[in-house]
């Protein structure tokens, strides 16, 4: 979950469902990013760790291998160049912490337009990609690369309305997928698909 725009960091119950969140500490009510796990998720929870407002890691006990669950809110795409280097720096030393077998998922709204062309990341872009490209693109490309990571939703064929993850309010509707699955390229098989849902 992306803009939680909760301040502080917490870990919330309610009925069967666990609620981790980290937002701000200086009462704006800005950005904030969490993970809302099932009973069953809750329980293989074997650490927590609420890094800032825009990243935040978890870690699970599956059942053939450990998962790091690492979400993410980048900057938008008019952020000064200072704010993402510090985002993607921070990005760059969790994935340093993440230990070798686990299945590493990389999931929240980057606000990078990947586009289709592969140019020099056929490991990385899938065939599926959407729309044209922004600054924030090479930003996130270079960290997958880094870390050989895949992006979801380029990998498997959709409706392009299964495919974008954000309309513009402005009257040309301009659609992108800016938000992100992304796992690591060892555990790629395991991901059967990814697509977006319309609505709420």
């Amino acid at each position: 979950v992306q803009e939680v725009r909760w301040d502080g960091k917490d870990t919330l119950r309610h009925g069967s469902w666990t609620f981790i969140y980290s937002g701000r500490e200086d009462k704006r009510h800005e950005v904030g990013v969490g993970v809302l796990l099932s009973k069953r998720a809750a329980e293989a929870l074997t650490s927590s760790d609420c890094i800032n407002e825009r990243l935040l890691k978890v870690r699970l006990k599956t059942g053939i291998t450990n998962m790091s669950l690492i979400v993410g809110y980048a900057p938008t795409e008019v952020a000064n160049i200072r704010e993402k280097e510090l985002f993607y720096n921070q990005l760059d030393s969790i994935f340093g912490a993440v230990r070798k077998h686990d299945m590493c998922l990389l999931l929240g709204d980057f606000n990078a337009r990947v586009g289709r062309d592969v140019g020099g990341y056929p490991s990385v872009i899938g065939p599926h990609g959407v729309g044209d490209r922004n600054d924030n693109r090479q930003r996130l490309l270079d960290t997958c690369s880094t870390h050989g990571l895949c992006i979801g939703g380029t990998l498997f064929q959709h409706k392009f309305i299964h495919q974008y993850t954000w309309t513009s309010n402005t009257t040309s509707r301009v659609r992108a997928q800016l938000d992100h699955i992304i796992i690591n390229q060892r555990w790629r098989r395991s991901l059967q698909d990814c697509r977006t849902f319309r609505g709420a």
